[in-house]
């Protein structure tokens, strides 16, 4: 298996105790695709508006804190 991206070829013969003019031989080729610098963007997003959200949540807290104590004065 590559590990960075590329193909990837399986090659298997059938009919194992067949003469080999009746075995079948297969292949099967499948292009893996190395999305890394994709998956990098995508969590530094994430970390990103998670540290706004928390930003917001912190800055909304303050606010109800404050609104407890004039009502409670």
């Amino acid at each position: 298996m590559p590990v960075s991206g590329g193909t990837v070829t399986v090659t298997a013969t059938g009919g194992a105790g067949l003469p080999v003019s009746g075995q079948v031989a297969v292949t099967a080729t499948a292009n893996v695709t190395d999305n890394a610098a994709a998956a990098l963007a995508a969590v530094t997003a994430l970390a990103t508006t998670v540290a706004s959200l928390r930003t917001l949540i912190t800055t909304l807290t303050n606010l109800v804190l404050k609104i407890q104590k004039k009502v409670k004065a």
